[in-house]
């Protein structure tokens, strides 16, 4: 199961940091449903996470089974996810709606409009609360109704290095994508970057298909690239279709991908990190009810158990 999938996050001193269609699920390719509509076949309800590290050949258990994720229904509409980092809430998203199409997520610093047109996707842009804006993401290439390439933007604060906070917000949107040793070189480049140019600088994201499924996708920006690989199983994933993923995290495959990630490397050559991924699961009605995942990281192993409970 791919909920923001813990890509890459076990770091050193074992301490491993987190984040690495109405009732019934129709049995169409993922190209039709419609963007901004979320429909799972089953509506997650919490989600639990245990975490174990091993250094040394001594295995150490960092968190036993804690809520991470929170999700509130009213109805078929998703209206709110809390997010937990070590048992504490660090983040609520609220989920606005036009009809029934997602149109803004409302975060705790920060908000993002959704805009589409004739139905599809065309851009998130993310404001602080003040109305300043601060990043977009811009649909520029599709094949057909899937999309391939993204654009994001990030914008200049007062022509000046943003402060602590923006850099946290950035590398939040990172932190989950790659490692987290190179999501703190790649926020601190990009804001240098916004501070010299004093305007805005940008990042193009591909996209790669096989099927209903994301199989790749690669980060180009100016003096690095980041490549993501993925394989998958051939069961149902109850994230697909879910725009909040794209706007919160910028973690495509959990909005685009129809099935669960079964395994999911990077390579980041110029960052020197490669870093591989690989997931079990168990399932109910074709959907995961607990995914474990095996990950290693330099001379640390770990592994990551997610239990998933739905709305009966």
């Amino acid at each position: 199961m791919r909920i923001k999938p813990l890509t890459l996050t076990i770091v050193a001193v074992a301490l491993l940091a987190t984040a690495c269609q109405k009732n019934e699920e129709r049995d169409t390719p993922a190209t039709e449903v419609s963007e901004g509509q979320f429909n799972p076949g089953k509506k997650l309800s919490k989600i639990y996470q245990t975490v174990q590290v091993k250094m040394n050949g001594v295995t150490r258990t960092v968190f036993d089974n804690i809520l991470v994720e929170d999700w509130t229904w009213d109805g078929d509409k998703l209206v709110k996810v809390d997010y937990y980092s070590s048992g504490e809430l660090e983040e609520s998203v609220r989920y606005i709606y036009s009809g029934d199409v997602i149109t803004q997520m409302q975060k705790t610093y920060a908000y993002d409009d959704i805009v589409y047109e004739d139905g599809k996707l065309k851009e998130i842009k993310e404001y602080d609360l003040d109305g300043t804006l601060l990043r977009m993401i811009a649909v520029t290439k599709r094949d057909g109704n899937k999309i391939t390439e993204f654009t994001l933007i990030e914008y200049a604060q007062d022509n000046a290095l943003p402060d602590s906070k923006h850099v946290g917000a950035l590398q939040n949107l990172l932190r989950i994508l790659v490692p987290d040793n190179a999501a703190e070189q790649i926020a601190t480049a990009t804001t240098k970057d916004i501070a010299a140019k004093g305007g805005n600088v940008f990042e193009e994201i591909t996209l790669i298909w096989e099927g209903d499924n994301i199989v790749q996708v690669i980060f180009d920006h100016f003096d690095y690239e980041i490549r993501m690989f993925y394989e998958y199983d051939n069961m149902k994933s109850p994230f697909h279709g879910f725009v909040g993923y794209i706007g919160r995290a910028m973690y495509y495959c959990d909005w685009g991908s129809r099935n669960n990630i079964v395994m999911d490397s990077i390579s980041a050559p110029s960052m020197g990190e490669n870093e591989c991924v690989h997931f079990t699961y168990e399932y109910d009605d074709d959907y995961p009810v607990k995914s474990t995942h095996y990950i290693r990281y330099n001379e640390v192993d770990g592994t990551v158990v997610k239990q998933y409970v739905y709305v009966e």
